[in-house]
C-alpha cells in the first residue's frame, strides 16, 4: 500500500477589475505561514514559489504565472498539501483617488486556483511489507476512517 491521497478541495477564484495584487499575494502568504505551511520541496525555505513567469506586453501591462507548493506535516500519519496557482492577465498599474489621496493599484484579471489534499502515511511506512499493509488496511477501516474524516474537515 502506497501513500493514501485524499483530494479535498479544488477552488477557482476569478476577479476582474481593480486589485492590489502585491497585497493579495502578501495576505495569502501570511495566512499560510500563520497556519504552519512550508515549502513542499524544501521545508526550511520560507519561500513557497516553485515557478514564476512574467511576460511584459507592448502596452506596459504584464501577464504572470506563479505556483506555490506547500505542505504541513501534522505527524507521521497525516500531511496536508495545498497548491496555489496564480494567473495574472493584463495587469497594469494605475493611480486612483481614495479619500483625497492618490493610491497606486492594479487593474487586470486574476485567477487563483487552489487545490488541497490530505496524505495518509506520506512516507509509505505501512506499505513496506505484507503484514504492515494488512494491519494498515484493518486500522484504516476500523480506526482511521473517523480520524481521516475529521482531518478532512
Amino acid at each position: 500500500m502506497a501513500t493514501m491521497e485524499i483530494k479535498h478541495t479544488e477552488l477557482k477564484i476569478n476577479y476582474k477589475g481593480m486589485v492590489h495584487f502585491q497585497e493579495w499575494y502578501k495576505l495569502m502568504y501570511a495566512l499560510l505561514v500563520e497556519k504552519g505551511y512550508k515549502s513542499a520541496e524544501n521545508p526550511g525555505d520560507p519561500n513557497f514559489e516553485d515557478y514564476l513567469s512574467e511576460i511584459r506586453l507592448s502596452n506596459g501591462a504584464r501577464n504572470n504565472w506563479i505556483w506555490w507548493r506547500t505542505k504541513k506535516v501534522r505527524d507521521e500519519m497525516f500531511t496536508f498539501v495545498i497548491d496555489f496557482d496564480f494567473q495574472v492577465l493584463v495587469l497594469k498599474e494605475v493611480e486612483v483617488m481614495h479619500h483625497g489621496k492618490k493610491l497606486k493599484v492594479n487593474t487586470g484579471e486574476t485567477n487563483t486556483f487552489i487545490r488541497s489534499k490530505l496524505l495518509v502515511d506520506p512516507k509509505g511506512m505501512w506499505g513496506k511489507n505484507w503484514l504492515t499493509r494488512e494491519i494498515f488496511d484493518l486500522l484504516k477501516r476500523k480506526h482511521f476512517i473517523d480520524q481521516i474524516e475529521m482531518e478532512k474537515k
